[in-house]
């Protein structure tokens, strides 16, 4: 027995079905590593509240799903984590919105509801000068039409109940990026 097999000690977090996923997943967004959840919510969730603490600031587009909006303005601040809003189709914008204390991008583009686009590299390219780590919903486009990863994002989020899932019969969401920046939003068995 390999040692992928050996690390699945619970079946529902670890086991070689989720991995054969996993590596097809990271596969289709370009990515080094893919970890699998309950929701698509839940794929954004997870990282932010593992990545940030109190008295950090995200800077977040304008016109997000309506549950990622309901996370940003009103379970974050309870945890001392602050967001600002911006129109993101203007560049200049996350310069402006920009503080010492942000350490989170979060994209949508385009938007789930307003199909607004961002300029996805120029948004990383500013973001890695600073060290602030980027996250996208790519759940519009999916994998097949945008792979946010080859433009420097660091996290991408999607609803795997929409393309992935197909039919709507299955409510799960993929987090893929680099195993370094995975393994700091969830410690993983690989």
């Amino acid at each position: 027995m390999n040692d992928e097999f050996e690390s699945s000690l619970y079946s529902r977090g670890q086991n070689p079905t989720l991995t054969i996923l996993r590596k097809k997943l990271a596969a289709l967004d370009g990515a080094e590593d893919a970890l699998l959840f309950s929701s698509g919510i839940s794929a954004i969730s997870v990282p932010i509240l593992s990545l940030l603490k109190s008295g950090d600031h995200i800077i977040a587009v304008d016109n997000l799903y309506s549950w990622t909006i309901k996370l940003f303005k009103d379970f974050l601040p309870k945890f001392g984590i602050t967001t600002t809003f911006i129109d993101g189709t203007v560049f200049e914008n996350f310069g402006q919105a920009a503080t010492p204390q942000t350490r989170l991008i979060y994209l949508e583009s385009p938007n789930t509801f307003c199909y607004e686009l961002q300029d996805i590299r120029k948004v990383t390219d500013f973001a890695k000068s600073r060290g602030i780590i980027t996250m996208i919903d790519n759940s519009y486009c999916s994998p097949l039409y945008q792979q946010p990863i080859s433009m420097g994002v660091d996290l991408v989020a999607q609803s795997a109940t929409k393309y992935i899932g197909g039919h709507s019969d299955v409510v799960a969401g993929v987090l893929t990026g680099s195993k370094a920046v995975l393994k700091k939003s969830l410690i993983t068995s690989s």
